[in-house]
């Protein structure tokens, strides 16, 4: 294609600031660092710094003759006065020291070797930069001046005046190389090849030659006009094209055979040629733009990156070009010549011959040489007609050039003399669009006919044959067939969905959409069948809304010029928009309105600066530039008003501020070639922003107030659309205050402590007052649940038969036994388990007959349950050291709380296995219930703790929480396993002692030989137990005279008949032995709470009563307080049966009168004998009715049992199909404890939880059945069995018959 150019930029942002420009580099983050003869200049497309002697450079630095940047991004810079070395943190040049620090050096090269190593070359001869300062390595012998320096392996060839020399870098040695035998050259630049050297004289051209300078030979490529001006400097790039600038000849390229391939020189009116001829040095960046210094102080770009553009541009020194850079429509006609409308006319290019014509004003009435303002063509076969702003339509012959003119005042009249837009239809009718006219059709025999649209600006046809014109107030549907138009509503402009002021291209796609290029709105896609409109604008990633022109490629793919760029994407829900502009290579990112075509498979724009043609697939196949970022300034701002800047630092960076450096602003850029205008930025500043700021423009941050701590500023750039630069970051650390410092909080928290020790000390005593209190009343509560039963067990051995037998002292032994091993639960008040901590006594245990000894204890129990205790003895040793007390009260825990969750007919395993250390190994394992899951986990959590904690006090397992604590003693372990309806194990490991620890004790025998000893004393002894009835005080008013003891003979003769004593306890079994002991006396009457006994007492008027402290509803003292208010009850004699702890936090406000306290234990033979000693110094009683107490009695015990279980059975009917329901559920359901709640039902009906449980389900079934259900599954289901098989094993076990016997039975009766 003709007139492909390389463009060549001019730094105008630059060009002015210097008279000379002695070298130029480009550091890599791409700043371009300028030396002049008095500053240095940084620069980007953002900013400019400058540093000089009156600013970052020191004053005496003088001259500046050379700039350098080494592979380390270090900035050097050579003057008349020494070397000198950016810093970056300081943002100036800071001099280099030199060995002799009395001579001047002169520098005027820096260059770096392979290694690293900085080579300066100095008017007195040749440095070396070696641990910060330079070295003289070879001085010369007169001064000379240094123009350039090649280090290369171990030599460092330099030119001088005075000719080529290459010094050794080892011996320091240098020697003159002569390119020719006769004549010494000015060498002026020198380039290392690789291969070969080339070297620039100062008026003998260029040389070349190998790397050990055997054979120098000249270049003759170069044209005659360069062979006599300075070579000033040499380039190469990486396809081995050389680049020479010459001081007077421009700018030659060479390619990599030496022969020349481009000649660049300065062109008057020509803005991309060289500013000027002599140029005095060259440098090629890493994004392969060339940069290139003039003697004139200006510096040209040129870029040869490889481009996917080509260019058509107007040559003022050739006809043969387009007439003007400024295109404003291009049409191909049908012999394959394109038409280009311009500022300057029509040029018309043969592409064939490569050959322009140009028709600068159509007219041949007007002969004038202003030119036509083209603004649209189409071709019609033989014809090019042509839409000018000032002149009409004009119908050209493509072959004769020869026109027939259609305006206001033409052959041809039409109401359009300003034509904006053109179309020409498959029926060969041209309609034409215009600014003031009405939209005129022209047929092809010449008939004309107007449309009354204006505002014109853009036509098209569509499939269905309609055309479409579209303007600044909308677009019109005109049917042809019928010559009617009407607007599409949904594409009218407005300033909310569709804000243009103009449309200046409409299309469309295969698909049938039609697509409009709008000023202002960006892209507009409109389905017609759905009605649907899509904008395609900034904020989907274009880089302007104004779309000057736009093509269809394809069947669905947007080519758009816009005024910042080209613009690429497929039409499609989420479009990946790319944009191409000079980074791509384009002239220019301006397009222009109505300049576009597609010329077979490629694309030409119209751009400000030429036309740009190119292949879309293969620019789209360019990979897209991604920026660098850099940081161009931070400052930060303290609260004393200072400001610290800092400059031109690279990411990473790590900056250390003060407590009041809490703010800052900064500044960065993305670093591209191209367009920085287009790039989009994003960041954040990690320790406060959770995400990323919105991509933007803007290019600074701002941070205030910030808190003390770790902050890192994050940004990246990107440009429209293309993917996201590397993140360059900062980090900062602003300073904790003093008052936040570590040692400050040392003290503070020195003073917290002392302010919150008295309180905390405070709180821990009330704490232990408290837990002292609870397990005080804990233990209370154990002596009336357990130490109460004892007493009555106990006593009720008395009344059995005077004879002696063996299963009497056995039941009564072991009743005692239970006592003296519960003895420190039940005593326990202040003692806090003084019994648990006394010395372990070690003695030696048979194990045989300890078990053998332990199962008949448990006999009693084993029978009411028939179970069986299996022991399984795998211990080898003789005896077993440990404390018979100890173990006593560990298997008696174990054993009872597994006879208690065991079914019938079950099993309790005991194992004995000795330990590799020889300690004793035990297993107590049962097959029942299992423990409950709520207390599983507080015995868990009991045995892991390293410090016991005192248990709850509702707690029913503390004998299996306290075995932890028994175990503890003598050093061992516990674990244990439980599962529903699976049973639970329990694994200990007790230490085996050895038997120098015996002790010889008293207390502790021989339990081999002493323990039938101790169970026959037991048995030949009654144990008596005589509570310790002492005066309470409660007021000052409130006496309890002490007991004595009393002989029954003394007692007054009283008939049983006259005697009535109600007895008020919540506890059925202690009621029973109550209701038992007391009929000695006379007749008893028995209630379970306060209320019930207070009825009662109301219609008996009993002698005496006896009632329990603590009940539920109506408790004993308010009962007592009700009592005083009956006239006929006041004066009855109450016993108060309460705990000491209840004893204690007593309070009576008034005088007790008839009652008396009574403290639990009880002894019921005492209290016999008092309440016998109160009612025989009675005064008379009055007249009992004794059917009226039977009466009474019957009432009050007649139906009880019954209420309960029928209580029972509605709850689990209404819980039949919840089968998370359990046996604890139903417990708590009934206010009772598990265990509490099994006894009472065992001994109410002889069932167990369980059975019960199934008992009603099956009730509940057959229930059903007999009412007609005859789907036995849905039975199951609704009587609670989960399955038919198991349901039906049930039915037949508890009613020996199967379920379907009675729907046989039921069918046959009907």
């Amino acid at each position: 294609m003709a007139q492909e150019v390389v463009g060549i930029e001019k730094l105008t942002e630059v060009n002015g600031s210097f008279q000379k420009i002695n070298e130029i580099q480009q550091d890599s983050i791409g700043n371009l660092w300028i030396a002049s003869d008095d500053h240095v200049q940084r620069y980007n497309s953002f900013f400019s710094e400058f540093y000089s002697q009156f600013k970052g450079m020191p004053e005496n630095a003088g001259q500046i003759n050379t700039l350098f940047i080494d592979s380390q991004n270090r900035i050097w810079t050579g003057t008349e006065n020494g070397l000198y070395l950016y810093d970056p943190e300081k943002n100036t040049f800071l001099a280099i020291p030199s060995e002799r620090a009395n001579l001047q050096t002169n520098v005027q090269q820096i260059a770096e070797d392979e290694l690293g190593k900085i080579w300066v070359g100095s008017t007195n001869g040749i440095w070396n930069y070696t641990n910060g300062q330079i070295v003289l390595i070879s001085p010369f012998p007169s001064k000379q001046s240094v123009h350039d320096l090649a280090p290369v392996n171990d030599r460092i060839v330099f030119g001088t005046s005075k000719g080529l020399f290459s010094l050794n870098k080892n011996s320091g040695q240098y020697k003159k190389i002569p390119l020719l035998s006769y004549k010494d050259f000015n060498i002026k630049s020198i380039l290392f090849t690789g291969e070969f050297y080339l070297i620039g004289t100062q008026e003998n051209g260029l040389y070349k030659t190998d790397k050990n300078f055997s054979n120098p030979e000249k270049v003759y490529s170069l044209p005659y006009s360069t062979q006599k001006t300075a070579i000033a400097d040499i380039s190469i790039d990486k396809l081995g094209n050389v680049y020479l600038a010459s001081n007077g000849d421009g700018l030659l390229i060479l390619n990599k055979n030496l022969q020349l391939a481009s000649h660049y020189l300065q062109q008057e009116n020509n803005n991309l040629s060289l500013s000027d001829n002599s140029l005095n040095g060259l440098f090629l960046d890493k994004h392969n733009t060339l940069w290139v210094s003039t003697e004139s102080g200006q510096i040209n770009s040129i870029n040869l990156k490889q481009n996917n553009f080509e260019f058509l541009r107007h040559d003022p020194k050739k006809y043969s070009s387009l007439a003007d850079n400024f295109t404003t429509a291009i049409e191909q006609d049908k012999n394959g010549n394109v038409w280009f409308g311009t500022r300057q006319g029509l040029s018309v290019w043969n592409r064939r011959s490569d050959s322009w014509q140009h028709l600068k004003n159509l007219s041949f009435k007007y002969q004038s040489k202003i030119p036509d303002v083209i603004k649209d063509l189409q071709s019609d076969d033989m014809h090019m007609w042509v839409a000018t702003f000032n002149d009409g339509l004009y119908k050209i012959n493509i072959n004769t050039f020869l026109r027939a003119q259609y305006s206001t005042d033409a052959l041809h009249k039409t109401g359009l003399q300003k034509v904006n837009a053109l179309l020409v239809d498959t029926n060969k009718n041209v309609w034409a669009g215009g600014e003031d006219g009405n939209l005129t059709r022209i047929s092809p025999n010449n008939e004309i006919k107007s449309f009354s649209l204006q505002g014109i600006s853009a036509m098209a046809q569509l499939a269905n044959g309609n055309v479409l014109a579209a303007g600044k107030n909308g677009v019109f549907n005109i049917h042809t067939g019928a010559n009617t138009f009407q607007p599409i509503t949904k594409l009218d402009p407005n300033t909310k969905n569709l804000p243009y002021f103009n449309i200046n291209t409409i299309n469309e796609t295969l698909s049938g959409e039609i697509v409009l290029a709008t000023e202002g709105a960006g892209i507009v896609i409109y389905n017609p069948e759905t009605g649907s409109v899509k904008v395609i604008n900034v904020k989907s990633g274009l880089p302007s809304n104004r779309i000057q022109g736009l093509l269809i490629y394809g069947r669905n793919e947007i080519w758009a010029g816009t005024n910042k760029g080209l613009v690429n994407f497929v039409i499609e829900d989420d479009p990946t928009i790319r944009v191409f502009d000079k980074d791509d290579g384009l002239l220019s990112a301006v397009f222009t309105r109505g300049s576009f075509a597609q010329l077979e498979n490629k694309l030409a724009f119209g751009t400000l600066k030429g036309v740009s043609v190119f292949n879309p697939i293969k620019l789209k196949s360019k990979p897209e530039t991604v920026p660098n970022i850099l940081f161009g300034s931070l400052d930060v701002r303290s609260k004393k008003k200072r400001t610290k800047s800092l400059a031109n630092f690279s990411s990473g960076k790590n900056l250390k501020l003060e407590t009041y450096e809490n703010s800052f602003h900064i500044k960065f850029y993305g670093m591209t070639p191209g367009d920085y205008s287009q790039l989009a930025y994003s960041w954040k500043l990690e320790g406060l922003d959770t995400e990323w700021s919105e991509p933007s423009t803007i290019n600074e941050a701002n941070y205030a107030n910030l808190a003390p701590g770790n902050y890192t500023f994050l940004v990246k750039a990107k440009k429209a659309n293309g993917p996201w630069s590397s993140v360059k970051e900062i980090s900062m650390n602003i300073a904790a205050p003093w008052w936040a410092s570590p040692s400050a909080y040392i003290i503070f928290g020195i003073i917290l402590l002392a302010l919150i020790g008295l309180p905390f000390y405070l709180f821990r005593i009330y704490k232990k007052k408290e837990n002292k209190a609870a397990r005080s009343k804990f233990y209370s509560n154990l002596n009336q649940e357990i130490g109460t039963p004892l007493n009555i067990i106990l006593t009720s051995l008395d009344s059995i038969a005077e004879e002696e037998s063996k299963a009497k002292h056995r039941l009564k032994n072991t009743v005692n036994r239970l006592r003296v091993l519960l003895e420190p639960i039940l005593n326990f008040q202040t003692s806090n388990f003084s019994k648990f901590n006394a010395d372990p006594v070690i003695s030696k245990i048979t194990l045989d007959t300890y078990f053998d000894e332990l199962i008949k204890d448990f006999e009693p129990l084993l029978r009411q349950k028939q179970l069986e205790i299996i022991v399984n003895n795998q211990w080898s040793q003789k005896f077993f050291y440990y404390d018979a007390d100890n173990l006593n009260k560990i298997f008696f825990n174990l054993i009872s709380s597994a006879i208690k969750y065991s079914f019938e007919n079950g099993k309790i395993i005991i194992n004995l296995i000795g330990t590799n250390k020889g300690d004793l190994k035990i297993q107590v394992a049962d097959n029942g219930l299992g423990l409950p899951r709520e207390d599983q986990k507080l015995i868990k959590d009991y045995y892991r703790s390293s410090r016991n904690r005192l248990v709850t006090e509702n707690s029913e397992h503390n004998n299996l929480l306290y075995v932890k604590d028994f175990i503890d003693k003598l050093g061992g372990t516990i674990v244990f396993e439980s599962s529903k309806n699976q049973g639970t194990t329990f694994t200990m490991i007790l230490k085996n002692h050895n038997d120098n620890e015996i002790v010889k004790a008293t207390k502790t025998l021989e339990i081999k030989e002493k323990q039938q000893q101790v169970m026959v004393s037991e048995e030949e002894s009654e144990v008596e137990a005589t509570p310790d009835l002492k005066t309470v005080s409660f007021n000052k008013n409130i006496e309890v005279s002490e007991s004595s003891d009393w002989e029954l003979e003394s007692r007054n003769k009283i008939t049983s008949e006259e005697i009535r004593i109600l007895i008020v306890e919540n506890n059925e079994e202690l009621r029973n032995v109550f209701v038992r002991t007391f009929k000695k006396l006379g007749e008893v009457f028995y209630a379970k709470n306060g209320l019930e006994a207070y009825e009662i007492a109301s219609r008996i008027i009993p002698n005496a009563i006896i009632s329990n402290f603590e009940m539920p509803g109506m408790d004993g003292i308010t009962f007592y307080n009700a009592i005083k208010e009956n006239s006929d009850l006041k004066n009855v004699p109450v016993f108060m049966m309460l705990t000491q702890e209840e004893r204690t936090e007593l309070i009576i406000e008034e005088p007790l009168g008839s009652l008396q306290l009574i403290e639990k234990p009880i002894n019921l033979e005492i209290l016999l004998e008092i309440v016998e000693e109160k009612t025989s110094l009675s005064s008379s009683q009055p007249f009992v009715n004794t059917k009226l107490s039977e009466r009474n009695s019957n009432l009050l015990k007649g139906g009880l049992d019954d209420k309960f279980i029928t209580n029972l059975e509605a709850i689990i009917l209404q819980n039949i199909q919840d089968s998370s329901f359990t046996v604890e559920d139903l417990s708590k359901a009934v206010g009772m404890s598990s265990n509490s709640f099994y006894l009472k039902l065992k001994k109410s009906n002889g069932l167990t939880p369980l059975d019960f449980i199934n008992r009603t389900k099956l009730a509940y079934a057959r229930s059903l059945i007999n009412n007609g259900e005859s789907d036995l599954s849905a039975v199951a289901r609704q009587s609670g069995f989960q399955n038919k098989d198991i349901f039906f094993s049930s039915f037949k076990k508890h009613f020996g018959f199967m379920p379907g016997t009675i729907i046989q039975k039921n069918e046959s009766r009907e």
